[in-house]
């Protein structure tokens, strides 16, 4: 275990734990023989003869580098839309459905401006019916149906928000 970016903490704690006769499960950069960066994924189990006493460790190692790159590369990407999606001067409202049903809706910080809402307001049920103007909301309703229902891909609509001193914001 060598090289320039080696986690000391990590070694000691994998000591630490065998010391203890205990188990270690972790991830810490390792290098090859001819000195490549490998991330490696490591399970250590100790072995225990029939008195509970330990006589060796099995440890599981497995190559992460490939994981952490495009972990890295998701994170960058997450930080390019991020900045794009709050530096644009266009109200954005994202409506997201995660992978356990549930929805989760982003505002960017020009269409908190534009609604007058928060985005913790605008993920509570109805916001967005309470300041919007009847007939536009339910257009907007229609074409969020045709969307769900694969007729179309996207829709774009002008509409009006009420906003708290009474005047309209298209």
């Amino acid at each position: 275990l060598g090289g320039p970016d080696v986690d000391r903490a990590t070694i000691a704690a994998i000591d630490a734990a065998a010391a203890r006769g205990e188990a270690f499960r972790g991830e810490m950069l390792n290098y090859t023989k001819d000195g490549q960066p490998r991330w490696m994924e490591i399970d250590t189990q100790p072995r225990k003869d029939a008195q509970g006493r330990v006589t060796g460790f099995m440890s599981v190692q497995l190559d992460i580098t490939d994981r952490k790159r495009i972990e890295a590369e998701v994170a960058r990407k997450e930080a390019q839309f991020r900045f794009i999606f709050e530096a644009v001067q266009v109200g954005i409202s994202w409506n997201q459905v995660t992978p356990d049903g549930q929805s989760r809706r982003m505002l960017n910080a020009a269409h908190e401006r534009l609604s007058g809402l928060t985005c913790e307001q605008a993920e509570q049920p109805g916001p967005f019916e309470a300041i919007s103007v009847p007939e536009e909301y339910a257009a907007q309703r229609a074409f969020m149906a045709r969307m769900a229902a694969g007729e179309i891909s996207s829709f774009s609509i002008e509409k009006r928000y009420l906003h708290r001193d009474g005047s309209f914001v298209w």
